[in-house]
């Protein structure tokens, strides 16, 4: 299941530079395959559970690297 549903990790490279190069249209948007798309219906009729992500994915970044989010 994981090889169908997860990329590589060059893919996901990728994708995450073309976020941080895409500028502000992009930023709170779904990006996939380096382009923005459309968001599941989970995270467009719950906005709960995209403010639930960040704070989970906030709180391992910090764990991995103290301060690395203080400019987001």
């Amino acid at each position: 299941m994981k090889t169908v549903l997860a990329g590589t990790t060059e893919q996901g490279r990728r994708t995450l530079v073309s976020a941080g190069l895409a500028g502000p249209g992009s930023h709170g948007q779904y990006l996939e395959d380096c382009k923005v798309g459309e968001s599941s219906e989970m995270v467009t009729q719950n906005p709960d559970v995209g403010k639930r992500l960040w704070a989970e994915l906030k709180a391992k970044l910090e764990e991995i690297q103290p301060g690395v989010t203080d400019n987001l």
